[in-house]
C-alpha cells in the first residue's frame, strides 16, 4: 500500500472498511483524521514507523490537544536501532 509518504507492508492493504488517510508530513494529525476521531476522545494509543519522527511529532501534537497519548513501543520502528 502507498500513500503520502511511501509504502508499507502489503498486510495493511486490506483495513475492512476503516478510513484511509493519506500522510504527507510528519505529524499524522490532519484535518481529514479530526473529522473521524470522537469529539470525546480522552486518550489515543499510537504506533508506527520512522518513531523519532513521526510518531513522536504526532504524540506532541495529541498531547496540545490535551490528549493522553500512549506509545505501544512494541508496535513502532525506524530504518536506524538508535532512532527506535
Amino acid at each position: 500500500m502507498s500513500l503520502g509518504l511511501g509504502s508499507t507492508v502489503p498486510e495493511l492493504g486490506d483495513l475492512s472498511g476503516m478510513p484511509v488517510i493519506a500522510k504527507t508530513r510528519f505529524s499524522m494529525i490532519t484535518p481529514e483524521l479530526e473529522k473521524v476521531i470522537p469529539i470525546d476522545t480522552k486518550s489515543i494509543l499510537l504506533c508506527g514507523i520512522e518513531t523519532h519522527v513521526c510518531i513522536q511529532q504526532t504524540a506532541l501534537d495529541f498531547a496540545e490537544k490535551g490528549l493522553d497519548v500512549h506509545i505501544i513501543a512494541d508496535a513502532c520502528s525506524s530504518r536506524n536501532m538508535v532512532d527506535r
